[in-house]
């Protein structure tokens, strides 16, 4: 999906680019966009114009050059006299600083064009005029050409912001931060969002007073009209964000209004409760399968590698860990523990880390007696060592429950096996003997 690049950037720089750049001045006419003739290098084709998105085609006269295409608002194409080389130029310099370890070769290729291109921008303001424009660059170096077009067009109007209403989605809540979705009924009207304890919530109408004096004040320091710095505090459309630096076991509200261009309220606030943890629990986990095999059936089948397991049962154990687990570690546990209250996760998972298991396991083994009740105990921790919560398998160890010897898999560890550790639990080892293991413990297309 093609952003416009230079106008939306991106949204943490926004602000700060806001207060650094220049005016333009009074006095420097802006250049009306070429009449197309027989010299045009592109054939631009605006489309699907809606409030916030169109449809763009370019089609060069030269299908061998190299060339990147975007919009303008007209506020910025005046304010670089109608520039849109420079206005380029800019961009690239933005990535060179924002990123000076990657070189321009690595980026530049992914914000090219070669030949017909077409594209969707989105993230317009509704009843905006913009440029489409394509313009020639080298390869190499990022420089512009001297050949390049333009088009002149205008989003359609938007809808009526007393009418949007809001939908929230809490995706993950941490003991500091909260990750979460928005998305208003209407993507065409601007809205104003953030996250506010229950606690020093105002209440409706006296916090949207107060964000408003937030915007009144900030734009007087800054010396910026609202009508200026409006366009980059709100948003429209979808929206994903993560807000940081939360107190644990606190209560909070994500909220979300209608905003008109001068910062006022426009339409009422909506509002979604969520608290965070007292301490963070990750979506990191494994979920877990075990089959159970008769030990004289296995001893049968071949006696020396089965030579210890007559009279009892086995008791395979697999593990398949989702996309955030980068540690995991299960055991089979005598007795039944899934009563949390009597054998609380933290301290369950610190005895089973104090125990010493196999980490990481894709397939493991264990012996049981018969006639027996067991618990399939398993729990994963993500990349920063945070953990997902304690799963709890019952099993009823019988010999009418046993898989067929074709079922069995011996012991695998994943490749990237890692080993974990923690204080250990003021409780009991909750684990059985534990078979014999042969398993060794391993170890731009940039957006436009």
């Amino acid at each position: 999906m093609k952003k416009i690049v230079k106008f939306a950037m991106l949204p943490l720089f926004a602000l700060a680019a806001l207060v650094a750049c220049d005016e333009p001045t009074p006095d420097t006419p802006t250049p009306e966009p070429p009449t197309p003739d027989e010299e045009e290098m592109f054939e631009i084709t605006v489309s699907n114009i809606a409030t916030t998105s169109a449809w763009l085609e370019i089609k060069p006269k030269d299908k061998s050059m190299s060339y990147y295409f975007d919009l303008i608002p007209e506020e910025d194409y005046e304010a670089s006299n109608g520039n849109v080389g420079a206005f380029f130029e800019d961009i690239v310099t933005y990535y060179q600083t924002m990123y000076p370890s990657i070189d321009l070769t690595m980026f530049l290729p992914n914000l090219l064009s070669m030949g017909d291109a077409s594209d969707s921008v989105s993230g317009l303001v509704p009843n905006t005029t913009y440029y489409a424009y394509a313009v020639e660059v080298n390869p190499s170096t990022g420089k512009a050409g001297e050949n390049w077009s333009v088009v002149k067009f205008t989003s359609l109007e938007g809808g009526n912001p007393a009418e949007c209403t809001f939908e929230f989605t809490v995706r993950n809540v941490f003991a500091t931060e909260v990750e979460f979705s928005i998305t208003p009924s209407d993507e065409s009207i601007a809205y104003w969002y953030a996250v506010t304890s229950v606690d020093g919530y105002p209440g409706d109408a006296l916090l949207q007073a107060e964000v408003k004096d937030l915007i009144d004040q900030y734009a007087a320091e800054n010396n910026k009209t609202l009508e200026e710095i409006m366009p980059r505090l709100v948003m429209r459309g979808h929206v994903d964000d993560t807000w940081f630096e939360l107190e644990r076991a606190t209560s909070y509200y994500i909220y979300a209004y209608a905003m008109d261009e001068q910062g006022n309220a426009a339409g009422p606030i909506y509002k979604e409760l969520f608290t965070t943890l007292d301490t963070d629990i990750s979506s990191a986990a494994i979920a877990m399968t075990c089959k159970i095999f008769d030990g004289d059936a296995l001893y049968a089948y071949d006696s020396e590698k089965f030579s210890d397991v007559q009279g009892r049962a086995v008791v395979q154990c697999e593990a398949t860990p989702n996309d955030s687990a980068y540690y995991w570690l299960m055991m089979l546990a005598a007795g039944d523990f899934t009563d949390a209250t009597i054998y609380p996760d933290d301290a369950t998972i610190n005895a089973m880390l104090e125990a010493g298991g196999e980490f990481n396991q894709l397939v493991t083994h264990y012996y049981a007696n018969w006639d027996a009740t067991a618990t399939l105990l398993g729990f994963a921790a993500d990349y920063n060592m945070i953990y997902g919560p304690l799963t709890r398998n019952i099993i009823s160890i019988t010999k009418d429950s046993c898989a067929p010897i074709s079922e069995y898999r011996e012991n695998e560890a994943s490749p990237y096996s890692q080993t974990m550790s923690l204080a250990p639990a003021c409780v009991s080892s909750v684990v059985d003997t534990k078979a014999k293991s042969n398993a060794t413990k391993a170890g731009f297309r940039a957006n436009r």
